[in-house]
């Protein structure tokens, strides 16, 4: 797909594996959505934590989109995801600059 994936996490413990799981996916479908839609070159995926959250953020420099309709049926990995990471108690975030990309930005209770 001529996509470049970077990868940054802090080291430490493993987590939960239910947290390891949901995180994942929310990689997994942010990742598939930048290459059906994205148009972009370059991922980039961090992985950062503290004593008290996780923090998720995959970063694209794809053409963006209209975040203004997350629940609709054309944006149903973007609902998946936020749901996903509601029932952690986290917070999920989506910013996007047209013609800069599209950030998801995941913040997770340890």
């Amino acid at each position: 797909h001529d996509l470049v994936i970077e990868f940054a996490a802090d080291e430490g413990e493993r987590l939960p594996a239910s947290l390891e799981t949901t995180l994942f996916r929310i990689v997994q479908e942010a990742v598939n959505n930048v290459l059906r839609h994205a148009q972009a070159q370059h991922v980039q995926v961090v992985l950062a934590r503290d004593t008290e959250h996780i923090e998720l953020r995959v970063a694209d420099d794809g053409q963006g989109f209209d975040t203004l309709l997350p629940r609709s049926g054309r944006h149903v990995g973007l609902w998946s995801m936020r749901e996903r990471v509601e029932q952690l108690d986290g917070q999920f975030e989506v910013r996007r600059a047209p013609g800069q990309g599209t950030t998801v930005t995941t913040v997770v209770p340890l």
